[in-house]
């Protein structure tokens, strides 16, 4: 199941997403949305159920810089 953390800080209201499974990496993401960070949640959730999730977190971080 995924946990909500609200974050405030200097630059407003932020929504952190943290999902935790056995047999897969913990996972989490920040949002200004709350619904954003629900939805991607449950879709990290569907994936890892349904056993065809792919751990992205080094891909979303690679920019065309560092290639």
């Amino acid at each position: 199941m995924a946990t909500l953390a609200k974050i405030t800080g200097k630059r407003g209201t932020k929504y952190k997403a943290v999902v935790r499974r056995n047999g897969y990496p913990t996972v989490s993401k920040t949002f200004r949305i709350k619904r954003d960070a629900e939805s991607w949640a449950k879709g990290v959730e569907d994936e890892m159920s349904r056993r065809v999730y792919i751990h992205r977190v080094a891909s979303e971080k690679t920019t065309l810089r560092m290639v």
